[in-house]
């Protein structure tokens, strides 16, 4: 999955003693796939049990896969369940635990959970594998633990391995496409993590898009709208034209919502992949989620992602519109756009969009982690994205006045 390489260089020792001061440096090739498999959980469709938790053919060495299933939905768990027990002859040990954690319980109890689960089955880091099968916040949940598990108390045993299988639009196009897992603290989000690859994230929109709610796909098209106005004009051409296609389960038939997913992942893994580890805080793909994360934090979780995501992308393009950079034009556009896929553009839950809340955690929770620079993304046209770098570059009056 991933492979660290570096050198040890002495520096110049120290005059007054008489030992030399050595600097190591590392570096970390990551690799990880997403793919597309359709009928993942079909008994007829060997690819997950023989390809990801087959015992090693050359070895011999046997594998033992925790697979943790959002319990949500009881016919997932059903079909999670009846898939790996046909294959049960060919496999070592397989243990299926549902597992539910809603938005608000994205948290350092959840982790303690996984891993207590893995620790039951006697998980061995690097041999064995955890398999999240559900949407991004599990899929961050489990993640986590898997970076974090050592077995038998070896402090740096090196994690588990792990696979998503995200059962959600928000889990497909985004949550599964990064590297970054991590939960909440209080009101902060996503502040304990890390950086840490999955072996792979196995997509099968067929087989899970039709069971979500509306409002949850809605939330998943924000995403993609997010990387469209960043990134992709095409993309928000074909966004624009979803409800041209009457209803999802058409879109899934003519295959107009599969090629809007992968134009949404690849748009994304192409932003990503220079800056994996967010070295540089300039970071395209934070569009929304600066005003987005304090409005959710606000709002006590109590708002879905995508739809803060909304808001804040709302915020944003309205003050590059007030700022001289976006036109009219265009942000009508974006903001009708989201409006008829059912996305807000203001909510008043616990005060979440009250702009003198907005300004003062924007220049607190908003520049704090980025070295004190704002770094606001902004549309300049549909399709390209710029930044805002200083805090200084907006104002109170000015963010008032985008919100009426």
């Amino acid at each position: 999955m991933s492979k660290a390489r570096g050198n040890i260089t002495p520096l110049e020792p120290d005059q007054s003693d008489d030992w030399t001061v050595y600097e190591k440096t590392v570096s970390e090739d990551v690799g990880y796939r997403v793919v597309s498999v359709p009928r993942i959980f079909d008994t007829n469709n060997p690819t997950l049990a023989q390809d990801y938790c087959a015992d090693d053919a050359v070895t011999g060495t046997k594998k033992r896969v925790l697979v943790i299933v959002d319990s949500y939905s009881d016919t997932i768990v059903g079909d999670v369940t009846k898939y790996f027990e046909s294959y049960a002859p060919a496999l070592d040990n397989i243990k299926i635990l549902p597992m539910h954690v809603a938005s608000t319980g994205k948290d350092s109890a959840a982790v303690l959970a996984v891993i207590d689960a893995a620790l039951a089955v006697g998980l061995s880091p690097r041999r064995d594998l955890v398999i999240a099968v559900g949407g991004g916040t599990l899929m961050d949940i489990v993640g986590f633990a898997a970076s974090m598990y050592a077995h038998q108390g070896t402090a740096g045993g090196g994690g588990l391995p792990f696979i998503r299988i995200p059962t959600t639009l928000v889990g497909i196009i985004d949550a599964g496409v990064g590297v970054k897992v991590g939960v909440n603290q209080g009101a902060h989000k996503n502040v304990i993590g890390r950086y840490y690859a999955p072996v792979a994230c196995l997509n099968d929109p067929d087989a899970f898009l039709l069971s979500l709610p509306e409002r949850e796909v809605a939330c998943g098209l924000a995403e993609a709208i997010k990387m469209a106005l960043i990134k992709s004009s095409r993309l928000f051409d074909m966004i624009e034209g979803y409800q041209a296609h009457g209803s999802l389960e058409h879109g899934l038939k003519t295959g107009y919502v599969h090629e809007t997913i992968r134009l949404s992942i690849r748009t994304m893994l192409e932003d990503l992949q220079p800056n994996l580890h967010e070295d540089n805080l300039r970071r395209l793909v934070d569009f929304g989620h600066e005003f987005g994360h304090i409005v959710e934090a606000l709002a006590r979780h109590e708002l879905p992602h995508g739809e803060c995501v909304a808001i804040g992308m709302g915020i944003s393009s309205s003050l590059a519109h007030r700022k001289g950079i976006l036109s009219q034009t265009e942000l009508d556009r974006i903001l009708d756009c989201m409006l008829r896929l059912g996305l807000p553009i203001s909510a008043t839950m616990h005060g979440c969009c009250d702009p003198e809340v907005l300004w003062r955690k924007i220049c607190t929770d908003g520049t704090n982690h980025k070295d004190g620079m704002l770094w606001l993304v902004v549309p300049e046209n549909i399709g390209r994205g710029t930044f805002l770098g200083h805090i200084s570059d907006i104002d109170a009056a000015m963010l008032a006045d985008v919100m009426r």
